[in-house]
Formats: structure tokens, sequence, C-alpha cells
């Protein structure tokens, strides 16, 4: 019975389960107002905020972000390196897949026989990726082109 208790006790405390590699170098803690707070098992120094990704960067040793972790042993810097280009490799590539799919969707004939004009995406030069459109479009623009296509239906000008 006792057995029961602590299972379902312990499937309440945490809804999602800490998978991440990174989880065996931190604690995460709250503070009296409820917000995170991340300490690294091996320097001992408590972080505000951030989530894993960046406890992964202070492990790694990326400055810029957080600052780099001095006593953490060289094989798990590596191993936090590896990770994070991991990282970076899979979503660079889901871009590349969804610029495809954009493309694709771009090129519908039915959309060119008929001249229906195009609502175009902003393009961002911005090379972290940050501010990248992910294929969402603005209500206005698709309200504008569907309004068109209404009105070219109902030969309207």
């Amino acid at each position: 019975m006792d057995q029961q208790n602590n299972q379902s006790a312990h499937s309440t405390q945490s809804v999602r389960e800490k998978v991440d590699i990174a989880w065996n170098h931190f604690t995460e803690c709250k503070t009296t107002d409820g917000k995170k707070q991340y300490k690294c098992l091996h320097c001992g120094i408590i972080y505000k905020g951030g989530g894993i990704h960046r406890m992964k960067q202070h492990l790694a040793g990326i400055k810029g972000n957080i600052a780099s972790c001095k006593k953490v042993p060289h094989d798990i810097r590596y191993q936090m390196q590896q990770n994070l280009n991991e990282i970076s490799k899979k979503k660079q590539q889901a871009q590349q897949d969804l610029s495809q799919i954009d493309d694709l969707l771009g090129e519908d004939p039915v959309e060119e026989e008929r001249g229906s004009c195009s609502v175009t995406k902003p393009q961002s030069s911005d090379i972290h990726g940050k501010g990248l459109d992910k294929g969402k479009r603005k209500i206005d623009e698709i309200d504008n082109f569907l309004h068109l296509e209404q009105n070219r239906d109902l030969n309207l000008p």
C-alpha cells in the first residue's frame, strides 16, 4: 500500500520527466516568488532563469549568454558542445525542410493558371535564426488575399 502511495506522489510531483543529459549536472529549484533557478553541480553557481539550453552553454564553455563553468570535466564539456551542435543542425534541417515545403506550396499550378496574386513572406537576414519567419503569415495579408480571390470568383473589380 505504501508503494502505491509513493508512486502516485511521485507522479504528481513532476508532470514531465527531465530527460535532457544536462539535468545530470544541474538542480532546479524555485524562488519564493515561483521563478526557476538552476544550480550547477560542478561549480555551485546558481543562475536565475534561462532554461536548460543556457545551462548547457555554461557547461560547454560557450560565452556570451552565460559564464562558462570553470570546474566541469573536459569530457562533460565536450559532450555538451556536441549536444548543442546536434541541436543546431536539427534546427537548420527543420528550417530547410520548411523552406522547401513553402517553395512547393508557393508554386501551385492552379494558382498560376488563375493568375492569383501571391502573398510574399518577409525574409530575415538574421544569421542566428532569431526572428525567422517559420511559415506563419500575417492575418492581414491572408485576409487581403482571400478578399481578392473572392472578388475574382464573383468577377468584381
